[in-house]
């Protein structure tokens, strides 16, 4: 496939939505898993959309969903982008992996994968209904490990679960996992109700310090790398450069200037970011034209065009450079409106420092380093 020379490099990490079903029925869910009854795109357009995402610049494929291993296809998927040399990592509930499966998709290429564990055993479970979650999910995490696939755990974060993390972050650091992710909850999808759960800036700055002060004791060893979703700006956090950064984690101002990081959902609908694929446009569809049309076509869209503009508060607000006004998903979030400002925003006077700034809530912290991103490779990477 040809692309116009300018779209030659613009994409780099896609999350493909293999499928929108699940074997969980998780209460917080962020993308409604389950409740998408739309028909998922053919392997055969899945594979020409691997090569027209190649062809502009894709190095990461992410395959998600749902749970991606309910798709049928999966190994097909797994092998065909690993073949065309894209890193590709399979999202999981570990839950339907066993160590034979597993190796399975080794075979067909998998070599990075993550899996999902919310919380210590009691509470992982009753967040996905299920009685041995939490076991099955381990067990995925201590095969892939012996397996020599690169291992990822990832927790999302709200106020019951948060005590449980560092513990759980030790359990990882013993399995052998290679890289601890944790996600600051959003209240997006079915996790609406949870608006009252989700951590306050103070809470989540005592608790990246807790993780901060845990790491020179090696309390979580010396191998395993530790990502945290960084949340928010305080005045006297350091490494902070909004432009040096890359990934989606850069903000909303970005949008429509760049499509490094894309979603492809299991219709073919593509979004720019998780908080706006409920209730958000999609910039177009993949299912009967070209990856490249779609972005070219997306450039046109007016949704979007406002959110890379700051409203009126926010424009005449002396660190907007800082923020970049914000999440447009929270704006809608609470108050039904993508325009507003941030409502995390602490900064009620122009005049006074506030106490602190909302960044994206994708941006990324490494625990060890101290280098934020705008992705989690960002993050982890020791260079530009």
């Amino acid at each position: 496939m040809n692309v116009p020379y300018s779209m030659a490099n613009i994409l780099d990490e896609v999350d493909l939505y293999v499928t929108m079903e699940c074997n969980l029925n998780c209460s917080f869910c962020s993308v409604r898993a389950n409740e998408y009854h739309n028909k998922a795109l053919p392997l055969k357009r899945i594979i020409e959309l691997i090569c027209e995402a190649i062809d502009l610049g894709m190095q990461q494929l992410h395959l998600t969903g749902g749970e991606p291993t309910l798709r049928p296809e999966l190994e097909e998927i797994i092998c065909y982008a690993t073949k065309k040399g894209v890193e590709t990592r399979l999202i999981t509930n570990g839950t339907l992996l066993d160590r034979n499966h597993l190796s399975q998709l080794q075979d067909a290429g998998l070599s990075n994968i993550m899996v999902s564990i919310d919380g210590l055993e009691p509470t992982h479970n009753l967040l996905r209904g299920s009685s041995d979650a939490w076991r099955k999910a381990v067990d995925c995490v201590q095969a892939a490990v012996e397996l020599g696939i690169c291992t990822r755990m990832s927790s999302v974060v709200f106020q019951n679960n948060i005590d449980e993390i560092p513990k759980l972050i030790e359990i990882a650091n013993n399995l052998g996992v290679h890289i601890f992710s944790v996600f600051l909850g959003s209240p997006l999808g079915r996790g609406v109700i949870w608006k009252n759960r989700v951590v306050t800036p103070t809470a989540w700055r005592v608790f990246l310090e807790s993780l901060l002060a845990r790491i020179p004791k090696s309390e979580y060893g010396s191998h395993m790398e530790i990502i945290a979703e960084q949340g928010f700006l305080w005045p006297d956090t350091l490494g902070f450069d909004p432009t040096s950064m890359k990934g989606r984690g850069v903000g909303c101002s970005t949008l429509l200037d760049d499509f490094e990081y894309l979603i492809i959902r299991e219709d073919g609908n593509l979004y720019q970011c998780v908080f706006f694929l409920h209730d958000g446009t999609p910039i177009g569809n993949v299912a009967n034209q070209s990856l490249a049309n779609a972005l070219i076509h997306a450039k046109e869209l007016s949704d979007y065009a406002k959110f890379i503009e700051l409203g009126n508060t926010c424009s005449i607000c002396q660190w907007n450079h800082l923020c970049g006004g914000g999440c447009r998903g929270y704006s809608f979030l609470y108050s039904g409106d993508w325009h507003q400002p941030d409502p995390r925003c602490a900064a009620k006077e122009n005049t006074l420092p506030p106490q602190y700034y909302p960044l994206c809530p994708i941006a990324k912290l490494n625990l060890r380093t101290g280098r934020i991103g705008g992705s989690s490779e960002h993050a982890l990477s020791a260079n530009d």
